[in-house]
């Protein structure tokens, strides 16, 4: 929830639409997220399954994963690792993680965006990638920015087909 007059740990203002009500849930940018494919004998089967935390950064953090994974090649633990980007509408700020590649950096000042260079993490992730090469081996991944330790409802195995 939001407190009127109050600003995030993120440094975010309070929203309104997040204000305390009675009987209301607080909103959430919660992102879980479960991609597929057509595998190589033609069924659609499972290639990642990624979730993050860190609030108004969980859809891009879950973006950034994926995007790292299946557009850069990235093997998941890479992916989860590399720095992030994040912009948000208000304040009208881009934020990127220290060690972030300079030149994108210089290309979004050249661009007229006012960036901040943070020490602070951008969103933590949790991802699951599975291979077609073997489809019955799952490589995962847990942020080291929270620890490095996934959150789970339940274990699971892997048919035997």
């Amino acid at each position: 929830f939001s407190i009127p007059g109050s600003v995030s740990s993120d440094g975010f203002p309070a929203a309104e639409v997040n204000f305390i009500k009675p009987h209301k849930r607080p909103l959430s940018s919660v992102s879980p997220t479960i991609v597929t494919h057509v595998n190589m004998n033609d069924t659609v089967g499972l290639r990642v399954v990624a979730g993050a935390g860190g609030g108004p950064a969980i859809p891009s953090t879950v973006l950034q994963v994926l995007l790292n994974m299946l557009d850069e090649g990235n093997d998941v633990s890479l992916a989860v690792r590399s720095k992030r980007i994040f912009q948000q509408l208000s304040p009208d700020l881009v934020t990127v993680e220290e060690g972030f590649s300079e030149s994108v950096v210089a290309s979004l000042r050249d661009m007229g965006h006012v960036v901040l260079v943070t020490n602070q993490s951008i969103g933590h992730c949790s991802a699951v990638y599975q291979n077609d090469a073997s489809p019955r081996q799952l490589s995962a991944a847990s942020d080291q920015r929270d620890g490095g330790i996934a959150s789970y409802g339940a274990l699971f195995k892997l048919p035997k087909n």
